[in-house]
């Protein structure tokens, strides 16, 4: 669907002038511009002509999500501008998204399909070879591998690049359906996974998550920001929570830097790194202590009732003897009146206290929840955490007495070894305190990821189905051994999706080793990227704005979105949608994919829970924007958790994630639990040699490693990579403003250009992730972080991470 629209060039002012000349400079084969350039096109005229208007979709993993208009003229992108949404509350578009014609008409956008010719991991390696060429050599070089060693042998490292149905990398895409089609393994890049580790179990999961709709945070009386920097990372969320707190919420961020979320605030805890989790046993202590607990909310929808055994197990009926004939086996509790009784048909229970149950000594979880606190007083807390003592109290009571209460968490905490454990802490506080299920009570982040699809992008009737899912971080032992834990893994070659590991991925000198023993590596990528060069075969994917898609995951807004098909594949590019059917095809798997992407999403949208919710293919294309949730959403209001009781104690650990026999510890799985991080914990011999913890931060001008090949981008942040720092740091290393500074530990090094931010705390540095190796000085940011991961959850710890500094003397190259 498209408007035209007529203009002369006397209406286009710098923006739109600037976008048409770049367009068509690009169609030229012209270079990307450089500062100087962007002021000479800014005055170049704009053509004359009809303009079609087109609907789109920033679909990148942001949490945005944001609808735009695209405006096309003479069959090229030359501006997008924000289209409003039905509530025009949620109206927002950030610089990203005015640049998309950036992207799509620039000199790394790959223009065909490329074969490697040379060395892997060089851009000159490369010769431009036709479709059927680029075809033929992959299926060859597939099947060579998978009937050697067999289905699996060829995986799919997949990311989050583009959240499209029918062209996507997540959950709902053609990818997903030829993996499972075409028995391809899955390597998964274990990003934030600590997050719905820690909080399932204990607050159950969602449409939001376990957070509420942004338009309720107005709702609140108490809102925390915990180990979030939305200014940031969540650009359309933010205004929500300066409008609670216009309203008269008291607005607290937890972080260990001073931003400019914290500038904000009523109340900045800063917060030692990686501490977070102890920080939230302190203040569940002193709640519990001073008599803050909810004790009604606790009885009816917690398992602090339930009685435990001394072997951590339950107290169930068949405990006490044999069960009758279609008897349940139910958990049992203890009355007020002394009786014991099945949970939830005791009229009234005690949440406190130990007992004796037919000889059988019990206690409640919620004491046993309790004794994992005792160590956490508040001069303990105070100095692990660096946070004063009287000021965890103002924070706890604000939050258990002056709700309803809101933790507005992302993934700050999660980035760090014991990340699961941060979360599955901070997650018992509203469960003591009842801040949950109600308007202006939530925890958690805030994103709308539910609409999950249907089998279409799952495993079809009669496919193979994907065999085995290994985590990028275990990659280079599953290379070496041809094992996961205890089961068969032979991975022989990989198939790039959505993703760009050696930019966004942990250890980036681990991702290149186990590359380099592939036999064979294929990509499916925009742009001619630094892990698209370890390919052996790369195919052009179209721009958001070439396809037809359905976007509906993983945003900050509640709408299913449509996206027009602006234009046709710029230069030999196809969509993904086509390149998996052809791949498919060349395969011998082409049955799986007799269908254009238009019935793909037709039949897609053709389900029961999608008509319920009323959402239709033909709905959606002429609204282009369609409601899945009530404007108002509230997570499990009314206390209806999808779950059952909250689970502030696990009577089993939550099942380690992609955990296939290898040895591993739960005795730290069942209650709250904290530890330090694995390498930023203070007074170690390693922090001795490498004094600065490195936070990878987020960019407004990055989405992960996208937008690094827009040059206005570029400029806008900076024109090369900067790295932040304490300025009386600083000053002790010698080190002034606009220095070039070399960072290192034992995994690699980093060169760049220093500022000075008064925010960081002493011993802190930051930097942006998201940039390519090209446009560092020296070395690459990523080599710098760890590929370690805790005993139970193999998630991704970019902030776990002890660096040395000096500064670089001399000239610089």
């Amino acid at each position: 669907m498209s408007e035209e629209r007529t203009h002369s060039g006397i209406t286009r002012r710098g923006f739109l002038k600037t976008s048409a000349a770049v367009a068509g400079a690009a169609v030229a084969g012209a270079a990307v511009l450089g500062s100087a350039g962007m002021t000479a096109l800014a005055a170049a005229p704009a053509t004359s002509g009809a303009e079609q208007v087109f609907r789109g979709v920033c679909r990148g993993n942001c949490a945005g999500g944001c609808h735009l208009d695209v405006f096309v003229r003479e069959g090229r992108v030359v501006k997008t501008q924000m289209r409003p949404l039905p509530d025009e509350r949620y109206n927002r578009v950030c610089t990203k998204g005015l640049t998309h014609m950036y992207r799509m008409y620039n000199e790394h956008r790959l223009k065909s399909p490329m074969k490697r010719v040379g060395p892997r991991g060089e851009e000159s390696s490369f010769e431009a070879v036709s479709w059927e060429e680029a075809l033929s050599y992959t299926a060859q070089e597939w099947k060579k591998i998978t009937d050697k060693y067999g289905t699996g042998a060829m995986a799919m490292y997949w990311g989050a690049g583009q959240f499209g149905t029918a062209n996507g990398c997540r959950y709902n895409d053609i990818w997903n359906r030829f993996a499972n089609v075409t028995g391809t393994g899955l390597i998964n890049r274990n990003v934030d996974i600590a997050h719905s580790h820690g909080f399932i179990m204990t607050l159950g999961w969602g449409a939001t998550f376990t957070q509420n709709l942004p338009t309720d945070f107005v709702n609140s009386k108490t809102f925390i920001v915990w180990g979030a920097n939305p200014v940031i990372s969540q650009v359309q969320s933010t205004h929500f929570i300066l409008e609670a707190k216009d309203a008269g919420a008291t607005l607290v961020v937890i972080d260990p830097v001073y931003n400019t979320m914290a500038s904000k605030a009523d109340i900045f805890v800063p917060i030692r790194p990686g501490t977070d989790g102890a920080l939230a046993m302190g203040m569940a202590k002193v709640i519990i202590d001073k008599g803050w607990t909810n004790e009604e909310f606790v009885k009816k929808f917690t398992v602090g009732p339930q009685l435990v055994k001394a072997d951590g197990k339950y107290l169930r009926k068949s405990d006490l003897g044999e069960l009758a004939e279609g008897d349940v086996d139910g958990i049992l509790c203890m009355g007020t009146d002394g009786e014991v009784g099945v949970i939830g048909q005791v009229p009234d229970c005690e949440y406190r206290g130990s007992f004796e149950v037919e000889g059988i000594k019990v206690r409640t979880a919620f004491d046993v929840m309790y004794d994992a606190l005792a160590e956490y007083t508040l001069a303990k807390t105070s100095e692990i955490t660096l946070v004063p003592e009287d000021q965890i109290v103002q924070v706890a009571d604000l939050y258990a007495n002056h709700g309803p209460s809101n933790i507005y968490t992302a993934f700050g905490v999660n980035h760090y070894v014991n990340g699961h454990y941060n979360f599955f802490d901070i997650a018992i506080l509203p469960c003591i305190t009842g801040n949950l299920g109600k308007k202006g009570a939530a925890c958690g982040l805030n994103e709308v990821g539910f609409f999950q699809g249907n089998p279409l992008c799952g495993k079809p009737v009669g496919s193979i189905g994907s065999p085995t899912n290994v985590p990028n971080l275990m990659m280079d032992e599953v290379m070496e051994k041809g094992m996961f834990g205890n089961v068969p893994a032979v991975i022989k070659g990989c198939m790039l999706c959505g993703c760009n590991p050696l930019t966004c991925a942990t250890d980036r000198n681990k991702t290149i080793a186990w590359m380099e023993k592939m036999d064979f590596i294929v990509a499916v990528d925009m742009n001619f990227n630094e892990s698209t060069q370890m390919a052996d075969v790369i195919f052009p994917a179209a721009h958001w704005f070439e396809e037809e898609d359905i976007f509906c995951l993983f945003a900050c807004h509640p709408y299913m979105l449509f996206q027009d098909k602006c234009t046709d594949p710029a230069f030999d590019s196809k969509t993904d949608f086509e390149i998996a059917g052809l791949l498919a095809t060349a395969l011998g798997y082409g049955d799986f994919f007799k269908m254009t992407d238009s019935e793909y999403l037709q039949m897609w949208l053709d389900t029961d829970q999608a008509r319920g919710m009323g959402l239709t293919y033909a709905g959606l294309k002429e609204k282009g924007a369609l409601p899945m949730l009530p404007p108002e959403y509230v997570y499990a209001e009314g206390n209806a958790f999808p779950y059952g009781r909250l689970g502030i104690y696990r009577e089993a650990a939550y099942p380690p994630e992609y955990n296939w026999g290898q040895a591993t510890d739960d005795s730290h799985e069942h209650t709250p639990y904290w530890e330090y991080p694995r390498e930023v914990a203070p007074g170690t011999e390693l922090r001795k040699k490498y004094p600065f913890s490195l936070l990878s931060d987020h960019s407004r001008f990055h989405t992960h490693s996208q937008w690094w090949e827009v040059d206005m981008i570029v400029e806008l942040a900076g024109g090369t990579p900067i790295l932040r720092m304490n300025p009386d740091d600083a000053k002790e290393y010698g080190i002034a403003e606009g220095d070039i500074v070399k960072i290192f530990n034992d995994r690699g090094f980093c060169t760049m250009k220093v500022t000075m931010n008064p925010g960081l705390q002493r011993g802190m540095l930051s930097a942006p992730k998201g940039w390519e190796k090209r446009q560092y000085i020296d070395g690459h940011f990523s080599s710098l972080t760890s590929a370690a991961v805790a005993n139970w959850c193999t998630n991704a710890a970019f902030n776990d991470v002890l660096v040395g500094i000096e500064k670089v003397e001399g000239s610089v190259k």
